[in-house]
């Protein structure tokens, strides 16, 4: 459960919450079970691959037994995100075009399939893009020659920053996550050194500020972050 300063109790996960309060020596305590209702029309959003190389966009209905929806945003499609009101998806591409150019960039779409956009355009390689759950901003990985670092831009694509320009070009950074509340992004790091390779997680501000590592390895892979609903923790995979 979550208290506000008012004093209204919502739950955020299944379960039994007790709350306690005390006024001036008097303590009480309420007791309630939290059922959490499924949200209308909720639906997974995810890419297939699909042999000997289509990559392409699917939304699904859990428990209404209707076959995957296909999203018309081509072959060359992975690594969806939807937007806070699921009208929009942003998604990496990875293709080459008959005049012999690679495009590896990130596409917005509508839900429908229609008013595809492209959004970034910058030399190298984009992907991995995460819309912010309060809108506005979606944050992606670029990787280039010389740095791979995380990037924060506009939902249209527009006014690109690189969040992690501070940080040694010796890491490899990516797989930006959200947390639930817009304020801060969790990435992976992957960094070579003379003789040793270290993976860590990490957390900063959406604007990039206060970058602190959370974990490291030296013997394994840190990867995958993810946020709690309370934004308090962070599960990640150790491999």
């Amino acid at each position: 459960t979550r208290i506000s300063p008012s004093g209204t109790v919502t739950g955020i996960r299944n379960g039994y919450a007790t709350i306690k309060a005390m006024t001036e020596g008097v303590v009480g305590a309420v007791g309630a079970t939290v059922v959490l209702a499924e949200p209308s029309g909720f639906e997974l959003l995810y890419y297939r691959y699909s042999p000997p190389g289509a990559l392409e966009l699917f939304t699904l209905a859990p428990g209404t037994g209707e076959a995957p929806t296909r999203i018309n945003a081509g072959t060359v499609s992975h690594s969806p995100t939807a937007s806070p009101d699921g009208q929009r998806v942003a998604f990496a591409v990875a293709m080459n075009l008959p005049t012999g150019e690679r495009v590896e960039d990130i596409f917005a779409v509508d839900r429908t399939g229609m008013n595809m956009k492209r959004l970034t355009s910058l030399a190298g390689t984009e992907d991995s893009p995460a819309w912010s759950p309060t809108g506005g901003s979606i944050a992606f990985h670029h990787w280039d020659v010389y740095r791979s670092d995380i990037w924060v831009m506009a939902e249209d694509g527009s006014a690109p920053v690189n969040l992690t320009a501070d940080m040694p070009a010796s890491g490899f950074r990516g797989e930006p996550a959200w947390s639930h509340d817009g304020t801060r992004i969790a990435f992976s790091q992957l960094e070579n050194g003379p003789g040793l390779t270290s993976a860590s997680i990490w957390v900063m501000n959406a604007d990039g500020s206060d970058k602190r590592r959370i974990t490291l390895s030296t013997n394994g892979f840190d990867a995958s972050p993810t946020w709690a609903p309370e934004g308090d923790r962070l599960a990640f995979m150790r491999f």
